[in-house]
């Protein structure tokens, strides 16, 4: 299908501490792919790059064909790149609709609508969204009293009120028991196989990692040290070492 994301010589300083040092990096559309590592090795830095958060020192990123590397976080977002964080971002006062239904106004442009109800716009694209996510049976729910896995959900539901084509996942089964991480990743499958939307995620479970990635990218100290399938990088040496402590 193409690649959708193409990472070149990717460099970040924070004063004389190289954080991410020379990344390469391509996706595949459709893929679905974790980059691991031990912390510290600079994954949320690289995703912060990705996303706008940061710029980068030196170095391309190159999405769908057009050069991102000092886009604001907003056009990049237009552009179909999207993210959910580790500590979900969500208005726990209000409803698991509202929530929904709030970032697909944002999306719309039409929070502000002055020749329309606002409240009304964009109700059946944030029904699909909560079907999409395995939380239609949550709508009127309030988000505060959701369990973690629900509020996972959420945060998958809201980074896809944008449309993305690209979406970026930072630890998506953080704080979860076994039934909700098989819940979670079995929504995140589904986005991928089923919409086509391609799927990059940071993740420390590795049983999630070698389960549901196609393609592995293993950092360390701001370095990639090892790029593979799933038992390429169990086997990788370096890769056991380095992250997980052992040697073969």
């Amino acid at each position: 299908m193409g690649t959708l994301l193409s990472v070149r010589d990717l460099w970040r300083s924070f004063g004389g501490l190289a954080v991410t040092q020379g990344v390469s990096l391509d996706l595949e559309a459709g893929s679905q792919e974790a980059i691991i590592g031990p912390n510290g090795a600079g994954k949320s830095t690289f995703f912060n790059l990705l996303t706008g958060y940061h710029r980068p020192t030196s170095g391309s990123i190159v999405f769908d064909g057009v050069e991102v590397s000092h886009m604001p976080p907003h056009r990049i977002v237009r552009r179909g790149m999207s993210r959910a964080f580790q500590v979900a971002n969500i208005f726990v006062r209000m409803t698991v609709f509202e929530n929904v239904r709030c970032a697909v106004q944002a999306h719309m442009g039409r929070t502000l609508d002055l020749f329309g109800n606002a409240e009304s716009q964009g109700t059946e694209r944030s029904r699909e969204i909560l079907e999409m996510c395995s939380l239609a049976d949550k709508a009127e729910t309030e988000a505060s009293s959701l369990a973690q896995g629900d509020r996972k959900k959420l945060e998958l539901a809201l980074a896809l009120a944008s449309d993305p084509k690209l979406l970026l996942l930072d630890e998506p089964t953080a704080g979860m028991s076994l039934e909700e991480t098989h819940e979670t990743m079995k929504v995140v499958d589904g986005l991928n196989r089923t919409l086509g939307i391609t799927v990059l995620f940071t993740e420390h479970d590795m049983s999630v990692v070698f389960n549901h990635a196609r393609r592995i990218t293993v950092l360390h100290r701001g370095k990639i040290v090892a790029q593979g399938l799933p038992d390429e990088i169990r086997n990788n040496e370096y890769a056991q070492e380095i992250y997980f402590g052992e040697k073969s």
